[in-house]
Protein backbone atom coordinates (compact mmCIF):
# COMPACT_ATOMS: atom_id res chain seq x y z
CA UNK A 1 0.00 0.00 0.00
CA UNK A 2 1.51 3.55 -1.25
CA UNK A 3 0.53 6.11 1.35
CA UNK A 4 1.12 9.72 0.87
CA UNK A 5 0.64 12.83 3.46
CA UNK A 6 0.83 16.35 2.04
CA UNK A 7 0.58 19.76 4.03
CA UNK A 8 -2.04 21.97 2.52
CA UNK A 9 -1.68 25.39 1.19
CA UNK A 10 -0.36 28.04 3.75
CA UNK A 11 -3.72 30.03 4.01
CA UNK A 12 -5.40 26.38 4.64
CA UNK A 13 -3.57 25.55 7.31
CA UNK A 14 -5.91 26.79 10.14
CA UNK A 15 -8.52 24.58 8.70
CA UNK A 16 -6.93 21.82 6.94
CA UNK A 17 -4.68 19.29 8.70
CA UNK A 18 -3.88 17.46 5.48
CA UNK A 19 -4.42 15.87 2.43
CA UNK A 20 -3.75 12.17 2.09
CA UNK A 21 -3.64 8.98 -0.51
CA UNK A 22 -3.89 5.47 -0.40
CA UNK A 23 -2.99 3.46 -3.17
CA UNK A 24 -2.75 -0.51 -3.93
CA UNK A 25 -3.50 -2.75 -6.44
CA UNK A 26 -6.31 -5.21 -4.98
CA UNK A 27 -6.16 -5.38 -0.90
CA UNK A 28 -7.07 -8.31 1.07
CA UNK A 29 -10.10 -7.79 3.51
CA UNK A 30 -8.24 -6.94 7.26
CA UNK A 31 -5.36 -5.01 5.65
CA UNK A 32 -6.73 -1.48 6.40
CA UNK A 33 -7.00 -0.11 9.35
CA UNK A 34 -9.93 0.61 11.73
CA UNK A 35 -11.49 4.45 11.85
CA UNK A 36 -11.38 5.06 15.80
CA UNK A 37 -13.49 8.18 17.14
CA UNK A 38 -12.55 10.96 16.73
CA UNK A 39 -13.52 14.86 15.89
CA UNK A 40 -12.98 15.56 12.34
CA UNK A 41 -14.48 15.65 8.97
CA UNK A 42 -12.83 14.15 6.20
CA UNK A 43 -13.63 14.41 2.68
CA UNK A 44 -12.66 10.98 0.88
CA UNK A 45 -12.63 11.44 -3.48
CA UNK A 46 -12.15 8.05 -4.89
CA UNK A 47 -10.48 7.56 -8.39
CA UNK A 48 -10.43 3.70 -7.88
CA UNK A 49 -13.08 1.57 -6.36
CA UNK A 50 -14.92 3.15 -4.08
CA UNK A 51 -14.19 1.47 -0.14
CA UNK A 52 -16.58 0.26 2.34
CA UNK A 53 -17.43 0.49 5.91
CA UNK A 54 -18.19 -2.20 8.30
CA UNK A 55 -19.52 -0.91 11.97
CA UNK A 56 -18.69 -3.49 14.83
CA UNK A 57 -22.64 -4.80 14.59
CA UNK A 58 -21.43 -6.17 10.81
CA UNK A 59 -23.36 -3.63 9.45
CA UNK A 60 -22.00 -3.11 5.49
CA UNK A 61 -21.78 0.20 3.82
CA UNK A 62 -20.39 1.29 0.33
CA UNK A 63 -19.13 4.96 -0.15
CA UNK A 64 -19.81 7.26 -2.52
CA UNK A 65 -17.34 7.92 -4.97
CA UNK A 66 -17.66 11.76 -3.60
CA UNK A 67 -18.07 11.17 0.55
CA UNK A 68 -17.89 13.65 3.64
CA UNK A 69 -17.40 11.57 6.97
CA UNK A 70 -18.30 13.48 9.78
CA UNK A 71 -16.66 13.20 13.48
CA UNK A 72 -17.02 9.70 14.61
CA UNK A 73 -18.45 8.88 18.26
CA UNK A 74 -18.31 4.55 17.19
CA UNK A 75 -15.41 2.80 15.41
CA UNK A 76 -15.22 1.01 12.29
CA UNK A 77 -13.50 -1.13 10.21
CA UNK A 78 -12.55 -0.19 6.27
CA UNK A 79 -12.91 -3.17 3.83
CA UNK A 80 -11.86 -2.97 -0.12
CA UNK A 81 -14.60 -2.03 -2.29
CA UNK A 82 -15.62 -4.97 -4.83
CA UNK A 83 -15.41 -5.29 -8.50
CA UNK A 84 -17.54 -8.04 -8.88
CA UNK A 85 -17.12 -10.75 -5.67
CA UNK A 86 -13.46 -9.68 -5.93
CA UNK A 87 -11.68 -6.88 -4.26
CA UNK A 88 -10.91 -3.91 -6.43
CA UNK A 89 -8.10 -1.61 -6.67
CA UNK A 90 -7.83 0.92 -3.78
CA UNK A 91 -7.53 4.33 -5.13
CA UNK A 92 -8.77 7.36 -2.61
CA UNK A 93 -7.27 10.79 -1.70
CA UNK A 94 -8.60 12.09 1.59
CA UNK A 95 -8.96 16.10 2.74
CA UNK A 96 -8.46 15.96 6.72
CA UNK A 97 -10.21 18.78 8.18
CA UNK A 98 -9.43 20.38 11.76
CA UNK A 99 -12.23 20.18 14.42
CA UNK A 100 -15.21 22.38 13.58
CA UNK A 101 -13.39 23.74 10.24
CA UNK A 102 -15.13 21.53 7.60
CA UNK A 103 -18.62 23.95 9.13
CA UNK A 104 -16.71 27.00 7.08
CA UNK A 105 -16.80 25.44 3.70
CA UNK A 106 -20.58 24.37 3.92
CA UNK A 107 -23.88 25.03 5.08
CA UNK A 108 -24.88 21.72 6.20
CA UNK A 109 -25.39 21.93 9.88
CA UNK A 110 -22.59 20.09 11.61
CA UNK A 111 -24.67 18.05 13.81
CA UNK A 112 -26.17 16.39 10.71
CA UNK A 113 -22.47 15.00 10.08
CA UNK A 114 -22.38 13.03 13.24
CA UNK A 115 -21.73 9.32 12.46
CA UNK A 116 -22.88 9.74 9.46
CA UNK A 117 -21.46 9.38 5.68
CA UNK A 118 -22.94 12.06 3.25
CA UNK A 119 -22.73 11.95 -0.75
CA UNK A 120 -20.23 15.32 -0.83
CA UNK A 121 -22.58 16.61 -3.50
CA UNK A 122 -24.58 17.23 -0.55
CA UNK A 123 -22.28 19.62 0.70
CA UNK A 124 -20.54 21.24 -2.17
CA UNK A 125 -23.09 20.23 -5.13
CA UNK A 126 -21.29 20.02 -8.05
CA UNK A 127 -17.78 21.30 -6.62
CA UNK A 128 -17.54 17.97 -6.41
CA UNK A 129 -18.27 15.97 -9.44
CA UNK A 130 -16.03 18.57 -10.86
CA UNK A 131 -12.93 18.01 -8.81
CA UNK A 132 -12.96 14.51 -8.60
CA UNK A 133 -12.89 14.74 -12.49
CA UNK A 134 -10.36 16.36 -12.31
CA UNK A 135 -8.53 14.17 -9.72
CA UNK A 136 -9.21 11.16 -11.95
CA UNK A 137 -7.76 12.79 -15.24
CA UNK A 138 -4.84 14.01 -12.90
CA UNK A 139 -2.11 10.99 -11.77
CA UNK A 140 0.76 13.15 -10.41
CA UNK A 141 0.00 13.90 -7.05
CA UNK A 142 1.52 17.18 -6.77
CA UNK A 143 -0.61 18.19 -9.65
CA UNK A 144 -3.65 16.68 -7.55
CA UNK A 145 -2.75 18.64 -4.22
CA UNK A 146 -2.94 22.00 -6.16
CA UNK A 147 -6.30 20.99 -7.38
CA UNK A 148 -7.40 20.67 -4.24
CA UNK A 149 -5.39 23.87 -2.86
CA UNK A 150 -7.40 25.71 -5.88
CA UNK A 151 -11.12 23.93 -4.71
CA UNK A 152 -10.90 24.91 -1.12
CA UNK A 153 -9.27 28.33 -1.26
CA UNK A 154 -12.46 28.99 -3.72
CA UNK A 155 -14.82 27.64 -1.76
CA UNK A 156 -13.55 29.54 1.26
CA UNK A 157 -13.33 32.82 -0.52
CA UNK A 158 -16.85 33.77 0.18
CA UNK A 159 -17.02 33.01 3.83
CA UNK A 160 -13.77 34.48 4.95
CA UNK A 161 -14.08 33.10 8.37
CA UNK A 162 -12.79 35.00 11.33
CA UNK A 163 -11.59 33.48 14.60
CA UNK A 164 -14.45 33.16 16.54
CA UNK A 165 -14.81 31.92 20.68
CA UNK A 166 -15.09 28.47 19.23
CA UNK A 167 -12.09 28.33 17.95
CA UNK A 168 -10.95 29.14 21.43
CA UNK A 169 -12.54 26.79 23.79
CA UNK A 170 -11.20 23.89 20.76
CA UNK A 171 -7.84 24.90 21.32
CA UNK A 172 -8.59 25.35 25.07
CA UNK A 173 -9.95 21.98 25.44
CA UNK A 174 -7.19 20.16 23.24
CA UNK A 175 -4.43 21.76 24.80
CA UNK A 176 -5.89 20.79 28.78
CA UNK A 177 -6.56 17.14 27.91
CA UNK A 178 -9.69 17.14 30.04
CA UNK A 179 -12.03 14.73 31.02
CA UNK A 180 -15.64 16.67 31.85
CA UNK A 181 -17.03 19.01 33.27
CA UNK A 182 -14.70 20.65 35.58
CA UNK A 183 -12.52 21.53 32.23
CA UNK A 184 -15.31 22.65 30.50
CA UNK A 185 -16.69 24.92 33.27
CA UNK A 186 -13.30 26.00 33.15
CA UNK A 187 -13.49 27.13 29.17
CA UNK A 188 -17.19 28.55 30.06
CA UNK A 189 -15.57 30.54 32.72
CA UNK A 190 -12.70 32.48 30.57
CA UNK A 191 -15.25 32.88 27.70
CA UNK A 192 -17.40 34.10 30.06
CA UNK A 193 -20.61 32.02 28.99
CA UNK A 194 -22.85 29.33 30.09
CA UNK A 195 -21.80 25.55 29.97
CA UNK A 196 -25.52 25.79 27.82
CA UNK A 197 -24.51 27.89 25.16
CA UNK A 198 -20.95 26.41 24.57
CA UNK A 199 -22.51 23.29 23.71
CA UNK A 200 -24.86 25.20 21.55
CA UNK A 201 -21.70 26.54 19.49
CA UNK A 202 -20.41 23.14 19.59
CA UNK A 203 -23.27 21.30 18.44
CA UNK A 204 -23.52 23.76 15.40
CA UNK A 205 -19.85 23.72 14.82
CA UNK A 206 -18.02 21.04 15.88
CA UNK A 207 -21.35 18.39 15.66
CA UNK A 208 -20.13 17.01 19.02
CA UNK A 209 -20.93 18.40 22.34
CA UNK A 210 -17.84 20.27 24.65
CA UNK A 211 -17.57 17.52 26.83
CA UNK A 212 -17.29 14.39 23.84
CA UNK A 213 -14.57 16.26 22.06
CA UNK A 214 -12.78 16.46 25.28
CA UNK A 215 -12.61 12.95 25.70
CA UNK A 216 -12.01 12.22 22.29
CA UNK A 217 -9.05 14.95 21.96
CA UNK A 218 -7.34 13.11 25.12
CA UNK A 219 -7.74 9.87 23.82
CA UNK A 220 -6.76 10.66 20.34
CA UNK A 221 -3.25 11.99 21.84
CA UNK A 222 -2.84 9.15 24.10
CA UNK A 223 -2.83 6.62 21.84
CA UNK A 224 -0.53 8.64 19.25
CA UNK A 225 2.00 8.82 22.03
CA UNK A 226 1.43 5.21 22.58
CA UNK A 227 2.16 3.91 19.07
CA UNK A 228 4.52 6.60 18.38
CA UNK A 229 7.50 5.28 16.17
CA UNK A 230 9.84 3.94 19.03
CA UNK A 231 7.91 4.90 21.71
CA UNK A 232 8.11 2.56 24.59
CA UNK A 233 4.58 2.09 26.24
CA UNK A 234 4.95 2.71 29.37
CA UNK A 235 1.91 2.91 32.44
CA UNK A 236 2.91 6.36 32.83
CA UNK A 237 1.99 8.45 29.60
CA UNK A 238 -2.28 8.05 30.51
CA UNK A 239 -1.50 9.71 33.41
CA UNK A 240 0.13 12.58 31.51
CA UNK A 241 -3.33 13.13 29.69
CA UNK A 242 -5.41 12.54 33.00
CA UNK A 243 -5.90 9.69 33.70
CA UNK A 244 -6.42 8.01 36.86
CA UNK A 245 -4.19 5.37 35.75
CA UNK A 246 -3.16 2.88 32.95
CA UNK A 247 -6.04 0.69 33.52
CA UNK A 248 -8.20 3.42 33.44
CA UNK A 249 -6.76 4.39 30.01
CA UNK A 250 -7.31 0.43 29.29
CA UNK A 251 -10.80 0.87 29.41
CA UNK A 252 -11.36 3.94 27.68
CA UNK A 253 -9.28 1.98 24.62
CA UNK A 254 -11.89 -0.78 24.94
CA UNK A 255 -15.00 1.36 25.18
CA UNK A 256 -13.98 3.92 22.16
CA UNK A 257 -11.76 1.25 19.68
CA UNK A 258 -13.50 -1.75 20.24
CA UNK A 259 -10.39 -3.63 20.87
CA UNK A 260 -7.27 -3.58 22.97
CA UNK A 261 -4.34 -2.04 22.83
CA UNK A 262 -1.91 -5.23 21.72
CA UNK A 263 -3.99 -5.19 18.27
CA UNK A 264 -2.99 -1.73 17.80
CA UNK A 265 1.04 -2.12 18.73
CA UNK A 266 0.81 -5.41 16.35
CA UNK A 267 0.35 -3.26 13.69
CA UNK A 268 3.49 -1.11 13.12
CA UNK A 269 2.16 1.03 10.00
CA UNK A 270 -1.06 1.86 11.66
CA UNK A 271 -0.55 5.53 12.87
CA UNK A 272 1.48 5.94 9.41
CA UNK A 273 -2.35 5.64 7.38
CA UNK A 274 -3.00 8.60 8.79
CA UNK A 275 -0.42 10.93 9.90
CA UNK A 276 3.18 11.60 9.00
CA UNK A 277 5.48 9.23 10.51
CA UNK A 278 9.29 9.70 9.72
CA UNK A 279 10.97 7.31 11.75
CA UNK A 280 8.81 4.09 11.75
CA UNK A 281 11.26 2.19 9.35
CA UNK A 282 13.90 3.61 7.04
CA UNK A 283 13.30 1.32 4.69
CA UNK A 284 9.62 2.21 4.26
CA UNK A 285 9.85 5.50 4.15
CA UNK A 286 10.85 8.32 1.45
CA UNK A 287 10.35 12.13 2.13
CA UNK A 288 9.71 15.04 -0.27
CA UNK A 289 10.20 18.22 -0.44
CA UNK A 290 8.73 20.73 -3.03
CA UNK A 291 8.13 24.59 -3.26
CA UNK A 292 5.94 26.81 -5.39
CA UNK A 293 6.17 30.34 -4.69
CA UNK A 294 4.18 30.34 -1.37
CA UNK A 295 3.10 26.53 -1.36
CA UNK A 296 5.39 24.50 0.30
CA UNK A 297 4.04 20.78 0.19
CA UNK A 298 6.26 18.30 2.43
CA UNK A 299 4.98 14.85 1.51
CA UNK A 300 5.91 11.00 2.70
CA UNK A 301 5.50 7.80 0.79
CA UNK A 302 4.83 4.81 2.95
CA UNK A 303 5.26 2.05 0.91
CA UNK A 304 4.28 -0.76 2.89
CA UNK A 305 6.21 -4.47 2.03
CA UNK A 306 3.10 -6.36 2.25
CA UNK A 307 5.46 -9.68 1.22
CA UNK A 308 7.93 -9.30 3.85
CA UNK A 309 4.95 -8.92 6.50
CA UNK A 310 3.44 -12.34 5.37
CA UNK A 311 6.76 -13.69 5.59
CA UNK A 312 7.88 -13.48 1.62
CA UNK A 313 10.21 -11.29 0.10
CA UNK A 314 8.93 -8.10 -1.31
Amino acid sequence: MLVRHTVPHPSLLPFVETYWCWESEAEPAGRLPRILPNAECEVLLHYRTPLRTMSLDGTVLKLPHAAVAGPKTRPCDLLPGLEGDQPGPIGIIGIRFRPGAFRLFCRLPADGLTDAILPLEEAWGTVSRELLHRLQETPDWQRRTRLLDDALLKLLESRQPARTPVDRALSMLRSMQPDGRPAVRAVCDALAVSERQLERWFLGRVGLPPKRYARLARFQLTLIRLLEPGATPSGLLPLEYGYYDQSHFLRELRSLAGAPLASFLEQPDFLSFFYKTPGASSRNLEWNQNGEGERCHEAVEVQRLDAARDGGHP
